[in-house]
């Protein structure tokens, strides 16, 4: 079952693409939501459907060169697909906090 669908994906994003060519594309965004693993409580629904819709308006924007972002993503230019994948990686850190492990004895890295 998908977390988002075409019409979520069009509320962040202005694309000339197809609903079904859309629909092929949260497939994808899905299978590397569902491959990293967002089973803890802290992942509800709605963050999933979120980090869905924001990892498809990525893959759109590398199929359909001339999308932009709408709404709140105004900011995103056609061209510029790294910025989606940045927005989705901001809101991975944010509902999942630091990420802190120790490289050697008595020094600790962030990330």
């Amino acid at each position: 079952m998908a977390n988002c669908t075409a019409s979520d994906v069009r509320l962040v994003i202005n694309t000339g693409l197809t609903d079904d060519e859309i629909a092929a594309l949260i497939a994808l965004a899905d299978t590397e939501v569902e491959a990293r693993g967002f089973i803890s409580p802290k992942w509800t629904a709605g963050l999933k459907k979120r980090l869905s819709m924001l990892l498809t308006a990525e893959l759109v924007s590398m199929n359909d060169v001339m999308s932009r972002g709408i709404n709140e993503y105004q900011a995103v230019k056609p061209g510029n697909a790294s910025l989606w994948r940045q927005m989705a990686e901001k809101l991975v850190a944010s509902v999942q906090g630091p990420y802190v492990k120790a490289t050697s004895y008595r020094e600790i890295d962030e990330e």
